[in-house]
């Protein structure tokens, strides 16, 4: 099993971009979608769930790093648009 270091001080900037892309992606795909925050859970769980995998399947087969990070992706993308519907809700809710 390899170890990996938290990279210090990180903002993710980096990493925004291919969110967001993923979360156009995502509304392309799918449009959007009103659902409770359990339904939602639901879906994010099992992006995690396909991130496992991905993950497993790069440290202990023929797994890529490219099909892990497609997957992280995914699910940070998901994560944020919850985020992003629970605080909307909170500001029209006052």
């Amino acid at each position: 099993m390899n170890i990996y270091r938290d990279v210090l001080n990180c903002r993710c900037e980096e990493e925004f971009p291919f969110v967001a892309e993923e979360h156009d992606r995502q509304v392309e795909k799918w449009g959007y979608q009103n659902h409770s925050l359990f339904e939602w859970m639901t879906y994010l769980t099992e992006e995690v769930g396909e991130s496992a995998q991905a993950i497993s399947e790069y440290e202990y087969r023929e797994g890529t790093a490219e099909d892990a990070i497609k997957e992280l992706v995914q699910v940070a993308a998901l994560a944020t648009r919850m985020m992003a519907i629970m605080r909307q809700n909170r500001k029209e809710q006052g």
